[in-house]
């Protein structure tokens, strides 16, 4: 019992200290990444497609298009940057998605429970390129509680879009991403 002690010790140090130096980035390395989304007037939105088998414990109301649609929507109403026609005419390209549970591989297709899927957690994503390099900048992402009944699940993507838009807002007034 003493000896898998000892022998746990070394392996946990070894994957603490491989760990903790990505929670250290930062500083200079942060801001230099926050500041093409901090200095953007003009986004392009894309839209990364998604959406959730219909009549599934995953699935919204108007589900092929609401992830872009609400978040676009958001946009508008924040009015501080410009929605660009193309990325050309873009200080930023962003692409929202929803992304939701896939079968895993050989299997009927079939949902019948979070156990029998690759990734289980419904989520919003949102990618962001910068334009004049195409190198990404920055990925979002916000899960959304699960829940039985369709208001509810309606619900609770609105406030990961919600929490999602405020996240990308804090980012383009140069504030690093408060995540959760």
């Amino acid at each position: 019992m003493l000896r898998g002690q000892f022998c746990f010790l070394p392996v946990l140090g070894l994957l603490l200290s491989s760990i903790l130096p990505l929670y250290a980035q930062t500083g200079a390395a942060v801001q230099a990444a926050v500041a093409p989304i901090a200095t953007a007037k003009s986004v392009y939105l894309g839209s990364g497609g998604g959406g959730c088998p219909a009549f599934s414990q995953f699935s919204f109301t108007d589900d092929g298009n609401r992830a872009y649609d609400s978040f676009r929507a958001a946009l508008l109403r924040w009015n501080k940057l410009r929605l660009a026609a193309s990325p050309a005419q873009a200080d930023l390209d962003a692409e929202i998605t929803l992304k939701c549970p896939v079968p895993p591989p050989g299997s009927t297709g079939k949902m019948i429970g979070l156990a029998q899927t690759i990734d289980s957690r419904v989520r919003l994503e949102l990618r962001i390129w910068d334009v004049k390099t195409r190198l990404p900048v920055w990925t979002l992402t916000e899960f959304i509680a699960p829940a039985l009944l369709q208001r509810n699940r309606d619900r609770n993507f609105d406030r990961a879009m919600r929490h999602l838009v405020s996240r990308f807002e804090a980012l383009n007034e140069g504030q690093s991403d408060p995540g959760f």
